[in-house]
Formats: structure tokens, C-alpha cells, sequence
């Protein structure tokens, strides 16, 4: 199961990446993904221009989970679903892996002014649990500062970047 709150329709980093992931793991398993945009979900407002926050988040992580009974879990975002799935892991004494792709601080100071120590504590908070948290370089995993971050370093598709046709 993998645990997003950014999704389509949405277009951004972290739906493109998990998107090409899916597609890739579905060639041999199953994967669900839980989004804003799944049966039931119940938006209040968007953040960053397009995510919305799901208000029923707890309802909808305990009714997806029992139904498709994941034999792993992937939290992607730290938005309403991945809060709300964190918990229901933390709760229940389940494993999950989480990932930490967006500079949220950054973000959170530019866009709302929230200031930069207050949205590392939580991004600290939500990962601290995580198994393994998956980061894009070893500089993001220094800043990030948890024993359990792994980098995962990111490929490029080249059937979109490709030197076929360059002059």
C-alpha cells in the first residue's frame, strides 16, 4: 500500500516519481494507493496550490488497510493521509517505510511563514518511526539527521530524457 497525498491529477515531483514506481511494481505485485482522490475521501482545502487535506483521513486509513490488508506500507507525504496512516502504524505496532521528498521547511516558510524549526520538528517527528526513510541525497539525509534515512538515489526515465534526436 502506498500512502500519498499527492496524487493525480495532481502534477508534481512526488506524484511523477510514485507514478513510475507503481507502474513498475505492478509488473509482479499489487499495490494500492491510498490518495485524496479514493472513494469517500472528504477534501476541506487545498495546501501548495493543489493538495487537499482530507478530513477524514483516520476513517479512511483503518477502512482501506482492514480492506486490502497490505503486507507493506509506503507513507509517501506528510500531509493528512500520511499523518493519519503514521498513527493508525503507530497504534497498531505495524512496520512502515516512509520517504522525505519535498524541502517542506523551505516551502512552509516561503508560502504560509511558518517558521523553519516548527516544520522540522514534525518532519523529525513523522519520520522518527519510520523502518527505513527513503532520501534523495546524502546531504538531505545529514539535514534530516535520523539514523533510519537510507538515500535513495533518483534515475532518470529515459524514455522522456533521451539523447535520440539532439542535434
Amino acid at each position: 500500500m502506498l500512502v500519498t497525498d499527492a496524487w493525480h491529477p495532481q502534477v508534481n515531483g512526488v506524484t511523477y516519481t510514485w507514478s513510475y514506481i507503481t507502474r513498475l511494481i505492478k509488473e509482479k505485485h499489487d499495490v494500492f494507493v491510498l490518495s485524496p482522490y479514493v472513494q469517500g475521501a472528504e477534501h476541506i482545502f487545498k495546501i501548495q496550490g493543489n493538495i487537499p487535506i482530507v478530513i477524514n483521513a483516520p476513517q479512511l486509513v483503518k477502512k482501506y488497510y482492514e480492506t486490502v490488508r497490505p503486507d507493506r506500507i509506503h507513507i509517501a507525504t506528510e500531509g493528512s493521509l500520511g499523518l493519519a496512516m503514521r498513527q493508525y502504524c503507530c497504534s497498531n505496532s505495524i512496520n512502515y517505510n516512509t520517504s522525505y521528498h519535498t524541502r517542506l521547511a523551505e516551502y512552509g516558510w516561503v508560502l504560509y511563514r511558518v517558521p523553519r524549526f516548527l516544520t522540522w520538528l514534525y518532519v523529525r517527528w513523522f519520520h522518527s518511526y519510520s523502518k527505513k526513510v527513503l532520501v534523495t541525497t546524502t546531504s538531505i539525509s545529514k539535514q534530516l539527521g535520523l539514523r533510519n534515512s537510507i538515500v535513495w538515489g533518483r534515475g532518470v526515465d529515459t524514455n522522456v530524457f533521451n539523447p535520440r534526436g539532439r542535434k
